[in-house]
């Protein structure tokens, strides 16, 4: 939640809670201060332990928890109380002891005993209309009753200085504690900076670059044979692009190995006809419960690719005759846990009666023949008589149960289903629960529990499609760890090898209209293409992307491996302005010899489709040197971070040992000087751009229990520090700073003849300016743990200060 979202919030609530002035303790906290945190601070029921008892002391009211860590101690009294002796209305700061807080002091003292216990900092006392923020453990050797509370005597208060009053409760600045900002800043020490930070080229002066035709006809044909990841455009080419690797085949085999074990089991239901057998048979194949298939990969490794191609491609028509395949992509789910399986049930339901019985669905009959051991007992027992009076309101009321059966138990219902399938049409129901790991952990076990439920109730070949991380999670608990199942790693291939592929594909495309004798290839209504031109196109791809290992590798390292991200940077690449595909294809149609200067194509993946680099619209590059004018601090920060990292990583022997929480490193950096809260925004960014990856995929919160490593994406901007010449040249004009001399010198470069030695010196002075602002905030201490850290400011002088590029 954002603050502006918070603030309507809390405006609509303001009518309700501004007549509550009478309440006791008890209707406070259920009408105003429950309501205040978790509709308008962020606070959830899990964040919640309501009156734990501290040892020693007793009950507090409150004792907020984020990720299972006390966080914040909320001591509640009753609306009525006045906690506050001043008639200001208006937020204030006074002495925690003093004379305005007097009515408070039994409260305070209260507060800060079960943050004592409880091994928390921070408190609110709060009456639900009036709430003062105490500092109650201090690290400073300052008495908390002698330090600064924040106080907002009421709620007229809390409206005129709302963006203070959220970040101080809000669970985001608990998280981040801006408390102690607020109230530093209150007693003379004040860490939030007033800065007016500004960038040598101005925002306005960033701006798309102009297109011709060519270049956005070749943006579609891009996307058409390159981008599209999904299969629904073009199925043929996203089988065809599939990159074969030794455990892909391997998998291959696997699978089709389980299937064909598995329909033996299906030969001999259908090898007899009598009807005590076909029981036997029955009790055989619910007992035999077929097979759970895990297919393991990396994010973005073409598991469902790899999936939709063995159903299509892979499996033998004989073997694919005698399958009945249902694919449940979870992404298309509301993502609501609560009512994920019925979800599943009704999507399992239409995709069942359509394959089954057609788009019009079944039949009485059709439906009478799946469920006719309930029909023959309903005739035989329970409604004898009125099927021997009335067959046909008989009929009709067996439908009205069959009816109540689809809608109100579901899941039963598809079980009969696959029953029909199994043993009427002679098929083995394979079920694909795809897209499962875009959930967190207790979705997936939802799923896989239904998905099992499945399996162990009729005969059935399930595949889970899974990441490598949520395997392993799940399956130190949970169903993976309850039940069988047979595991396929796939492994990511690389990019150089993805991009090659539909370049052939797309060679061979064009050629079978070349024999034609086409002049034109149609990508869509109204757009065509000379084929000549596609044929340069092609060639053009196979330069950039597939000849040059510089623009792959740095593909695959910036999307950490992930194909469909990969094939969006390269979009990003060759529908660039700053490569002019238009003049490429030009020089290989003209027979001319083509040559892709390396700076353009980093300028294509910098700049995309803009004249220089912008941060709103890079989704995978970071700048490194950006600071908050909030909280200043070293522009060396985040690089100081990702060396840190790579540091552990190097370390490392083994993978587990890659990781270290977000407490340890703000340890690290505070030998430095650094605010122990300093980092959490910066490794937020770092998270959010995936240079840094958590060690759970699906918490993406940055918390002191966090814990990260780093990624290829990070290891690859850190190379772009000393290696990177349009990285730092863009960084160099677009980071916002605060040395208006070191903005004037860069911008008369600017002005002037824009050479070589203009961009060195340019370079030259927003390092100097980097070191010079590192020098301010961060102390490098003598241990050997930082030794890196010395080497890193050394490397970046050397390489641009020291020398002539």
């Amino acid at each position: 939640m954002n603050t502006d979202l918070a603030f309507n919030i809390y405006k609509s609530l303001l009518l309700e809670i501004q007549t509550a002035s009478t309440l006791n303790e008890a209707e406070t906290r259920f009408k105003i201060i429950d309501r205040i945190f978790k509709e308008v601070l962020g606070w959830d029921n899990s964040n919640f332990r309501l009156e734990p008892y501290i040892d020693s002391i007793g009950y507090a009211d409150y004792l907020l928890q984020d990720n299972n860590i006390s966080a914040l101690v909320v001591e509640a009294k009753k609306s009525s109380s006045e906690l506050i002796d001043t008639k200001s209305r208006c937020i204030g700061y006074y002495e925690a002891g003093g004379t305005a807080l007097r009515s408070a002091k039994e409260g305070l003292v209260q507060a800060q005993a079960y943050c004592l216990q409880s091994g928390v900092t921070f408190a609110v006392l709060t009456s639900g209309l009036q709430w003062i923020a105490f500092w109650a453990i201090r690290e400073n050797g300052k008495p908390p009753f002698e330090g600064k509370a924040v106080v907002f005597p009421n709620l007229e208060s809390i409206s005129e200085s709302f963006a203070i009053f959220y970040d101080l409760f809000s669970k985001e600045g608990v998280r981040e504690q801006l408390f102690k900002q607020h109230i530093r800043g209150s007693e003379g020490t004040p860490i939030i900076s007033s800065d007016k930070l500004e960038s040598v080229r101005k925002q306005e002066h960033i701006k798309l670059l102009s297109r011709s035709q060519l270049a956005a006809d070749i943006e579609i044909l891009f996307k058409k044979f390159f981008s599209d990841i999904s299969g629904e455009n073009n199925p043929e080419m996203l089988a065809e692009c599939f990159v074969e690797s030794k455990e892909s085949k391997e998998a291959e085999i696997g699978l089709e190995k389980i299937a064909r074990n598995v329909l033996e089991n299906i030969g001999l239901v259908s090898s007899e006809n009598g009807n005590e057998l076909q029981n036997q048979i029955k009790i055989s194949v619910e007992r035999n419960s077929g097979d759970f298939v895990l297919i393991v990969g990396n994010k973005g490794s073409g598991k469902t690719t790899f999936i939709d191609r063995f159903f299509s491609q892979i499996i033998t028509k004989d073997l694919k005759s005698k399958c009945l395949v249902i694919r449940l992509d979870l992404a298309n789910s509301d993502g609501d846990e609560s009512n994920i399986n019925k979800w599943l049930s009704n999507y399992l339901v239409t995709q069942l009666e359509y394959e089954m019985f057609g788009k019009d669905g079944p039949s009485y009959n059709d439906l009478q023949g799946v469920f006719y051991d309930e029909y023959h007992r309903w005739k035989s027992c329970e409604l004898e008589g009125l099927y021997n009076k009335d067959k046909e309101e008989f009929k009709i009321e067996f439908g009205r149960h069959i009816q109540k059966l689809r809608n109100e138990d579901t899941h039963s219902y598809v079980i009969k289903l696959l029953i029909k399938v199994v043993n009427s049409f002679l098929r083995l129901p394979c079920i694909v629960f795809d897209n499962t790991d875009h959930y967190p952990k207790s979705f997936q076990e939802k799923v896989f529990q239904h998905a099992q439920s499945i399996n162990r109730a009729v005969l059935s070949f399930i595949i889970c499609p899974i990441t490598d991380k949520t395997v392993w999670q799940l399956s130190k608990s949970g169903p993976l760890q309850s039940y069988h199942s047979h595991s396929f790693y796939l492994p990511v291939p690389q990019s150089k090898e993805i991009l090659k592929k539909r370049v052939s594909y797309l060679r061979a495309k064009v050629n079978e209209e070349a024999k034609r004798n086409r002049k034109d290839y149609i990508l869509s209504k109204g757009l065509r293409l000379q084929i000549k031109d596609l044929q340069a196109f092609a060639v053009c791809i196979d330069e950039i992307f597939v000849n040059t290992d510089y623009v792959s590798r740095t593909i695959s390292w910036l999307s950490n491996h992930d194909i469909r991200r990969g094939l969006i940077i390269a979009e990003r690449v060759i529908t660039s302005p700053q490569i002019s595909m238009e003049n490429l294809i030009a020089t290989v149609v003209n027979g001319k010899k083509l040559v892709i200067p390396e700076l353009r194509i980093q300028q294509a993946l910098l700049y995309g489709a803009y004249n220089q680099f912008k941060q709103d619209h890079s989704e995978y590059i970071l700048n490194l040197f950006t600071v908050s004018p909030r909280n200043i601090t070293t522009p060396l920060i985040k690089p100081s971070i990702v060396r840190l990292l790579i540091d552990i990583k190097n370390t490392a022997t083994e993978g587990e040992d890659e990781y270290i929480s977000i407490a340890d490193i703000s340890n690290y950096f505070e030998s430095c000087g650094i605010a122990a809260n300093t980092p959490y925004s910066h490794l937020k960014e770092l998270l959010n751009y995936r240079l840094i990856e958590p060690y759970d995929p699906n918490d993406d919160e940055v918390y002191p229990e966090q814990r990260i490593r780093i990624t290829h994406s990070g290891q690859l901007h850190f190379e772009f520090l000393n290696n990177g010449y349009i990285y730092l040249t863009s960084m160099a004009l677009t980071t916002p700073i605060r040395s208006y001399g070191a903005i004037d010198q860069m911008r008369d470069l600017l002005s002037k003849r824009q050479d070589r030695a203009s961009w060195d010196q340019i370079k030259k002075l927003f390092v100097e300016y980097l070191i010079e602002e590192d020098k301010k905030f961060f102390i490098i201490p003598t241990h050997d743990q930082y030794v890196s850290q010395s080497n890193m400011r050394k490397e970046l002088l050397h390489k641009w200060v020291n020398y002539s590029i």
